[in-house]
C-alpha cells in the first residue's frame, strides 16, 4: 500500500509513505514515469535503503535539485524535524 501526500511531476518532487513491499514497487513505477530522462533503479534503491534503515511506514520525500555546476541531483529523505538524506544521486 502507498499513500501520496504531494505530487509535482514538473519539478520532480513527491512526498509519500509506503506501508509494505508492494508500496515500494508501486512508488518505483510512479517515479520512473514521472521523468523518463531520469533513470534510476528505484525499486533496488528503496529495497537497499529499507534493508539498512527501514522505510516502511515512514513519510519520504524524493526531490530533484539543480546544482550551480549545471548538474542535477536527486535526494531521498525522510520527513522529520532533522535533515537526513538516505540516498543521493547525480544524474
Amino acid at each position: 500500500m502507498l499513500k501520496i501526500y504531494h505530487y509535482d511531476d514538473e519539478n520532480f518532487h513527491i512526498i509519500f509513505r509506503v506501508y509494505d513491499k508492494e508500496g515500494i514497487k508501486t512508488i518505483s513505477k510512479i517515479l520512473t514515469k514521472m521523468d523518463d530522462s531520469i533513470y534510476l533503479d528505484w525499486e533496488y534503491l528503496f529495497e537497499e535503503i529499507n534493508d539498512k534503515d527501514p522505510i516502511i511506514g515512514k513519510k519520504l520525500e524524493v526531490k530533484l535539485h539543480y546544482l550551480p555546476s549545471g548538474k542535477k541531483a536527486i535526494t531521498v529523505s525522510p520527513l522529520k524535524s532533522s535533515l537526513e538524506v538516505l540516498a543521493f544521486a547525480f544524474i
